[in-house]
């Protein structure tokens, strides 16, 4: 039922967006939904996750015979991850889905072939592998150490360093961050400093907006390896698990 419901997920962020649009609640990976499928309804879900992460869906009916059907959509691209698909049972897990895109997902909820009733969603999430972006290649001299990509989340925190190998002739010089796809916005410089072997250490920055992050860093050396390892830090980002439930409206 389309009672528009905000829970905390990504707060002041998403809220002005998704108001009065039919989206039920905005969830983040870990929280539990509870909602309930009547004739000719659709419950709708929304929550942030990044490319690589895998995550876990599981839609249970709550003493009721409705026959859970989930669809997953990426909402940037419209590409449908998972098809409407049930099991035809009054339990469907979607097991360990590897998410391609960094953004918004929407999980669509029905009941197969006219089933209706309480239902509950619990969503979980993997990030195993993806934060920790890395990049060795060789540069030329006066090229980039170009293409480390890496998709966040509000407050996830940035670290790591970049160097050049002993027996490499490059040199590291002052890299910069910009968010793809965002039009008109400038590369801006990492915040860090240089050690004495040259490398570059990048201090805590915190990001703040959801999206794929590009970083660059410019060879003033000659033809050389150059290496980039990189940590974000998400427990900061966080938020206690939560259950909300449709109809009852959340705090921004």
């Amino acid at each position: 039922m389309h009672q528009a419901k905000l829970s905390t997920a990504l707060g002041l962020v998403l809220a002005a967006v998704l108001l009065g649009t039919g989206v039920d609640a905005v969830l983040n990976l870990g929280d539990t939904f509870k909602g309930s499928i009547v004739v000719d309804d659709e419950d709708v879900v929304q929550f942030a996750a990044i490319a690589g992460s895998k995550i876990t869906l599981t839609m249970k009916a709550a003493k009721s015979n409705v026959i859970p059907q989930m669809e997953l959509i990426h909402l940037d691209t419209g590409n449908n991850i998972i098809l409407p698909t049930n099991s035809g049972k009054k339990k469907l897990t979607l097991k360990a889905i590897e998410l391609p895109f960094t953004g918004m997902y929407e999980v669509r909820m029905t009941g197969a072939v006219g089933t209706i009733g309480d239902y509950s969603l619990k969503t979980k999430e993997k990030l195993k592998g993806v934060t920790k972006p890395s990049l060795e290649e060789e540069v030329a001299a006066g090229g980039n150490l170009g293409g480390l990509s890496f998709g966040a989340k509000p407050g996830y925190i940035l670290s790591g360093t970049i160097s050049a190998p002993k027996k490499s002739e490059a040199v590291v010089g002052n890299p910069t961050i910009v968010l793809s796809g965002d039009e008109g916005g400038e590369p801006q410089p990492l915040t860090g400093m240089f050690n004495k072997k040259g490398n570059f250490i990048i201090a805590d920055l915190t990001l703040k907006e959801l999206g794929t992050y590009v970083v660059v860093t410019p060879n003033e050396g000659l033809t050389g390896i150059m290496k980039a390892k990189l940590k974000l830090n998400v427990k900061k980002n966080k938020e206690k698990k939560k259950t909300v439930e449709e109809g009852v409206p959340g705090p921004f």
